[in-house]
């Protein structure tokens, strides 16, 4: 109807047709722009869905070496039985630490997401990525310690074992030399009574 009423003015249907193309070009741009933000979005989502992953297995890896650790106890026996002991203690700090891949993840995945996304949220996700990084490396100095101490108590449980047994050799060696000068003097004494 605006170009059916410009028809009879070459001006007015210029001005029509250049608002006409102008509108057109920003109904394109704003086109062009939501789906700039609808990749944007995309993402970003993604982003956070790396991270919330991320998170979530390195919080399970933490949760679950901390119980293993809560449950661990000595069980007395031998040097052998203790020696296992250690090798499993081993095997949990392996485990633990085959997972350092996963904190990287977490890492990397956080930085990406904290760049795109609101400031506020941007803080929650690094104070949340801090305190795994707290925990993690908590875990890290306890197991080493915790092994370090293990193996010390077996190196001193060997020695006191190779101590028992040559204490225990010498003394049956002096209960042996008693036995032959008890055997010695009961036959010189049983000569002297013939």
């Amino acid at each position: 109807a605006l170009i059916d009423s410009g028809k009879g003015s070459p001006k007015g249907e210029q001005i029509v047709n250049e608002t006409i193309d102008r509108l057109e070009q920003q109904r394109t741009g704003l086109q062009q722009q939501v789906y700039d933000l609808e990749g944007h979005l995309k993402d970003v989502l993604a982003q956070w869905e790396a991270y919330h992953l991320s998170l979530q297995k390195v919080n399970r890896v933490i949760l679950e070496t901390e119980y293993m650790l809560s449950r661990y106890k000595l069980i007395s026996g031998d040097l052998v039985t203790f020696a296992g002991q250690i090798q499993q203690f081993k095997n949990l700090q392996s485990q633990f630490e085959d997972s350092q891949p996963q904190l990287d993840q977490l890492l990397a995945s956080s930085s990406h997401l904290t760049q795109s996304c609101d400031p506020m949220v941007g803080q929650s996700v690094e104070r949340n990525v801090s305190e795994a990084q707290e925990r993690w490396s908590a875990l890290t100095r306890q197991l080493q310690t915790q092994l370090a101490k293990l193996e010390q108590l077996q190196r001193e449980w060997g020695d006191y074992e190779d101590q028992y047994v040559r204490s225990k050799d010498w003394l049956d060696k002096k209960g042996d030399e008693v036995n032959r000068l008890v055997l010695h003097a009961d036959m010189d004494r049983q000569k002297h009574v013939q």
